[in-house]
């Protein structure tokens, strides 16, 4: 678990993100609109802090 600030990015989106994307879910369009829910958002959430360090139990 983490805590970072979320940044929203609409509009137009770098080709390379979503080339990247593509590649790794299986030709995946990341930026196709579907209806009735209206265009798509990315959100970019840098970490600040992670809250649980350690090893996973």
């Amino acid at each position: 678990m983490a805590v970072g600030r979320a940044y929203v990015h609409s509009g137009m989106f770098h080709e390379d993100v979503l080339g990247a994307i593509s590649a790794k879910y299986d030709g995946w369009n990341a930026a196709a609109e579907i209806e009735p829910y209206g265009p798509r958002v990315m959100l970019e959430i840098p970490v600040d802090r992670w809250l649980l360090k350690g090893a996973a139990q």
